[in-house]
């Protein structure tokens, strides 16, 4: 989108941490929100918002808007209640949740999601943390593994994100870029509401066992997720 090729695209700031300094936290770092009101005062209230679109800016790409997702929990073959049980097992995450889970040496690989099911059908992966119930309904995951736990990282625990070439909204007069921001504004929040829907629906038809991290655990990953925070700080001005 930077150069053209494309004009518009939708993405994940945790794809490409290398180029975006701030794209890890873009995406959704642990313990950085509780709650989607929470989530809009981090990036407008608190003006993170303001730093992400400076940083795409720089490589010729207007943001236009953060699309918040809903819950991002742990799917695994066999039951876990503890992160001692996550021990020895091999979860798909990103970049932002790896950099969490290997401070407690749980062993983390990225793989897409076209590639989880038969990952996990085949053991390459023990377990996944990509989304919610519903997105974990919506690739038949239920078929290959059955134990759904609340790690309680983020909620949304996820942010993907709306953007456009420079040149191409530069080209665009006000009042077609404000339709532009408007509209797609629309579009993310109607993708919220439909994922937070779809989570209840589905853990309603009890595809899944489900669990959640005891107190205890909840308390040794918010520790954690500070190193993080300063980990990702240090890479950063902004």
């Amino acid at each position: 989108v930077g150069d053209g090729t494309l004009e518009m695209g939708v993405g994940f700031g945790a794809y490409w941490p290398g180029m975006i300094d701030v794209g890890i936290i873009e995406s959704g770092l642990a313990t950085a929100w509780a709650n989607y009101g929470q989530a809009l005062y981090f990036w407008y209230g608190k003006g993170f918002g303001d730093l992400v679109r400076e940083a795409y800016a720089e490589h010729n790409v207007h943001y236009i808007c953060p699309e918040f997702g809903s819950d991002y929990e742990l799917l695994t073959k066999g039951p876990v209640s503890s992160l001692d049980d996550m021990k020895g097992l091999k979860i798909r995450a990103t970049a932002s949740t790896a950099a969490i889970l290997e401070k407690f040496d749980i062993a983390t690989v990225y793989l897409p999601p076209e590639e989880l099911y038969v990952s996990l059908a085949t053991g390459v992966i023990d377990g996944v943390i990509y989304g919610g119930a519903f997105d974990y309904e919506n690739l038949k995951l239920q078929e290959v593994a059955s134990y759904y736990t609340k790690i309680l990282l983020l909620n949304p625990g996820y942010v993907d994100n709306h953007f456009v070439n420079m040149d191409a909204w530069n080209a665009l007069p006000e009042d077609l870029q404000r339709i532009v921001e408007i509209a797609t504004w629309y579009l993310a929040d109607d993708f919220h509401r439909f994922a937070e829907v779809g989570n209840y629906e589905t853990l309603g038809k009890e595809l899944f066992a489900t669990a959640s991290l005891p107190p205890e655990d909840g308390a040794r990953l918010v520790a954690a997720s500070q190193d993080a925070w300063d980990e990702e700080a240090a890479k950063s001005p902004r």
